[in-house]
């Protein structure tokens, strides 16, 4: 599946806010790039484009149309106290699913499954056997700092949002 870019004008179909060539360029700047196979860069960039997706409940606004096939382009928006136009794609968003992508190529799981079953060791230290158990990760996630903190500005803050409109 070839990826297909939200430009801010709800594209249908839409599955990646970034093409290739630009993702290249953001982690070039950086020293790092993806996957040289472009094919695999690709599956690298829409497998972080359904991580990006999850966070939905999260982001501020609401989608500029139900019909559209990602969460953004969005209205009622504000980066650090700046209204974002309704057909901006802002530059956190793409380099958050760069960002992403980028770990997702080093081999960190985005989404893993978890089973919830615990994994017992055992030690024998001297005349005694000592079991540990390990839980892993209680809820499957994994946190991707850089990720989260190009996606931050566009999460709801902490606090109550109150939107009004005029009729």
């Amino acid at each position: 599946m070839s990826l297909i870019i939200e430009d801010g004008s709800g594209v249908a179909g839409a599955n990646s806010y970034v093409s290739l060539i630009d993702a290249r360029a953001i982690l070039a700047l950086r020293g790092q790039d993806l996957d040289v196979d472009d094919v695999v860069a690709e599956q690298q960039l829409f497998s972080a484009s359904d991580y990006i997706e999850a966070f939905r409940a999260r982001f501020q606004g609401r989608k500029t149309n139900d019909a559209q096939s990602m969460q953004w382009p969005r209205i009622w928006v504000l980066i650090d106290n700046v209204v974002v136009d309704r057909t901006t794609i802002p530059i956190d968003l793409i380099n958050a699913q760069v960002f992403a992508a980028y770990e997702f190529s080093l081999g960190a799981a985005l989404q893993p499954t978890v089973t919830g079953q615990s994994v017992q060791s055992e030690e024998v230290v001297g005349a005694v056997k000592v079991s540990y158990f390990s839980t892993g990760v209680i809820d499957g996630s994994s946190t991707f700092i850089r990720v989260m903190d190009s996606l931050n500005p566009l999460f709801i803050s902490g606090g109550t949002v109150v939107r009004g409109m005029r009729g």
